[in-house]
């Protein structure tokens, strides 16, 4: 049966706008809502102007709130009109006209779920609609829709479109859409966006709808305290407040604009500051000097005005330019993105070694903050730096402490040098490298090449007499002081960079042989658990889910005798050879044979001789077990030969 309906019925029953839901535009002279307000500030210019916007009954033109990326244009503008005192529409990701008045009406009318009322009070598929005749109401077009959307608008609140640079249509669309509620509804309307970021076009047609552009700076103080006070209550937030007149000198002087990069900062250094101790804490010199060189060099990462290479010999690049700039080819000197940076600050020297270059990278580009590298880092410096602290670590810091302290350290690591006091691997590269430094700038009275020699005869008097460590058994086990110990880079330059690399290298050879050294009191255990354990002869030699192995990437197998091992491989109990064929199979899988297990080449090329002998020598299932852990062992030596 088809039931009577009229158009304008249906309109109310669609949008539920029965007498008592229908809200009216406020009229001209009823009192606006203020925005909230700060007591203790005066209103911005924005919140003047919006306030005196507000109070206009219908302007026929749109305000444009613009500003950098970043800086808080919305912020400020919810600061001067609080949510519920405007009908707030984010234009990001709508890409119809039909989208945005969708969105404008959803904030108009919020608890109108137009859909549903429609399915629920127009039982029927069609209706008879006065003057009109018969319509089938499951048809009914989406234009037809976004037509009735567009007429009911409420002006009783000021319409605030944000992202329009984010928005899917193109700038006339959109435009056009907004200037409906302008022009054709006597809307007040506000839009947020990044001009900057919008077309040439929107320059031109912004004119005819926008009677004011306002433009938003950054309110850094003002951010920051938000951004602060939003941390959980801790040691940390109150390091934070402390150093809060610091955090904003050195975002303003970086010239950045955009506050999500402060307050990226802010919740970096909440973390920094746990990782600091009291002692830490305390030292307020110390403090400031950390929080200017961590934000500086944050913000300028996260800006793009550095990469993650250039947080490395900061102060090596700072020093190779300076001499370059007095070169005859300057104009080839290019000065590098860690000096441009730096010559933005005036209260901070980016090139500090404060944090060493490997902490700041863990930090700000790995994003971890570790206890111990950060305050193995602090430590090295001169503001900890005391009488009983190790003499490398004072020399070091040279440029920092007095002469009469600097004197002293200085003959104490000479001491040391002469009686091969230090064994460490991280200490002696420290002094070697500051041997190395102090010849290379005329302060010692020995050239470079005599410091070189005399480093690596350190090393093999260590060797010669047991005392230098041997080699961990991970094939990176060198990593702990491969560029730095203790938190702080060795002092390297390109001068002399060869010549450290030589030592280096001779170090770890020597700490290798420190290791074969021990073979012959390690190679009984090994036997015996390649007698009793197959599986556990696998574990030590091979990598396996469990993790590193004993001797992974160390050649042991070399200084075992063919014929012992071969021998303890048939007392074994044969379940044992299965996991042993298996463990050498995956020793000498790939090209490990050719690298690091280079030496136990010949080695199993004797087992498997050794091998075959045996399976002559056998007969029955005896020949053919033997044969059978044998095969895939000689086909991968065949392939490495």
């Amino acid at each position: 049966m088809v039931r009577p309906f009229d158009l304008g019925n249906l309109i109310k029953v669609i949008f539920g706008l029965d007498s008592e839901h229908t809200k009216a535009a406020p009229a001209t002279n009823e009192a606006l809502p203020k925005a909230a307000e700060q007591p203790t500030k005066h209103p911005s210019h924005l919140a003047d102007y919006l306030n005196y916007y507000r109070s206009l009954s219908e302007p026929h033109y749109a305000v444009l709130v613009t500003g950098d990326w970043g800086t808080g244009k919305t912020f400020q503008v919810r600061e001067s009109i609080p949510n519920d005192q405007a009908f707030y529409v984010s234009l990001f990701g709508l890409n119809s006209t039909e989208d945005v008045v969708a969105a404008v009406y959803a904030a108009m009318f919020p608890g109108k779920a137009f859909v549903k009322r429609i399915a629920s009070s127009i039982g029927e598929t069609t209706a008879e609609i006065s003057g009109i005749g018969s319509l089938a109401l499951n048809g009914i077009t989406s234009g037809l829709v976004g037509a009735l959307l567009r007429q009911q608008v409420s002006k009783e609140k000021p319409i605030i479109f944000d992202d329009l640079e984010r928005c899917g249509l193109d700038v006339k669309q959109a435009l056009g859409v907004i200037n409906l509620y302008v022009e054709h509804h006597g809307c007040r309307v506000i839009v947020i966006a990044h001009d900057n970021k919008l077309t040439d076009e929107f320059s031109e047609a912004k004119e005819k709808i926008f009677g004011q552009t306002i433009r938003v700076d950054p309110r850094v103080e003002d951010a920051f305290d938000k951004f602060h006070s939003s941390l959980l209550a801790g040691p940390e937030k109150n390091f934070i407040a402390v150093q809060r007149g610091n955090i904003i000198g050195v975002f303003s002087e970086s010239g950045i604009q955009s506050l999500r990069i402060l307050r990226h900062v802010v919740e970096d250094l909440a973390r920094l500051g746990k990782t600091l101790s009291e002692q830490h804490l305390a030292n307020d010199p110390a403090m400031v000097e950390l929080v200017r060189l961590f934000c500086a060099l944050n913000i300028e990462l996260r800006a793009g005005h550095l990469k993650a290479a250039d947080l490395y010999k900061r102060k090596e690049k700072e020093f190779s330019y300076e001499l370059g700039r007095n070169s005859e080819n300057e104009r080839a000197n290019e000065q590098p993105r860690i000096v441009s940076a730096n010559n933005k600050y005036t209260s901070v020297d980016i090139t500090s070694t404060l944090l060493q270059d490997h902490a700041l990278n863990e930090m700000l580009v790995e994003g971890r903050f570790d206890k111990e590298t950060i305050q193995a880092s602090l430590n090295a410096s001169s503001y900890f730096i005391k009488s009983q602290s190790a003499p490398w670590q004072i020399v070091g810091s040279f440029d920092k402490l007095d002469d009469e302290i600097v004197a002293s350290g200085l003959a104490k690591m000479e001491q040391q040098f002469d009686k091969r006091e230090v064994s460490d691997s991280g200490e002696i590269l420290h002094i070697f490298s500051l041997r190395m430094m102090m010849a290379n700038k005329g302060i010692s009275s020995k050239d470079i090449e005599t410091v070189t020699q005399e480093c690596i005869e350190y090393i093999d008097d260590l060797l010669s007499s047991g005392r230098l460590p041997p080699r961990g058994p991970d094939w990176d086990w060198y990593d702990d002081f491969g560029d730095s110990a203790y938190g702080v880079s060795y002092w390297v330059t390109d001068d002399y960079r060869d010549k450290f690399q030589s030592v280096f290298d001779h170090l770890l050879r020597a700490r290798g042989k420190a290791l074969e050294a021990e073979f012959p009191k390690r190679i009984p255990e090994l036997l015996k658990i390649l007698e009793t354990d197959g599986q556990l002869f696998l574990e030590k030699i091979c990598y396996t889910h469990k993790g590193n192995p004993e001797y992974g990437s160390i050649p042991i197998l070399a200084a075992v005798d063919p014929k012992t091992f071969v021998a303890a491989w048939m007392r074994s109990p044969k379940q044992n050879w299965y996991w042993v064929s298996r463990a050498l199979q995956e020793r000498y899988k790939g090209s490990r044979v050719e690298d690091v297990l280079k030496p136990e080449a010949a080695w199993i090329n004797a087992v498997v001789k050794l091998l075959d002998e045996e399976a002559a020598k056998a007969t029955g299932l005896a020949k053919l077990r033997i044969h059978r852990t044998i095969p895939k062992i000689r086909q991968r030596q065949a392939e490495s030969a």
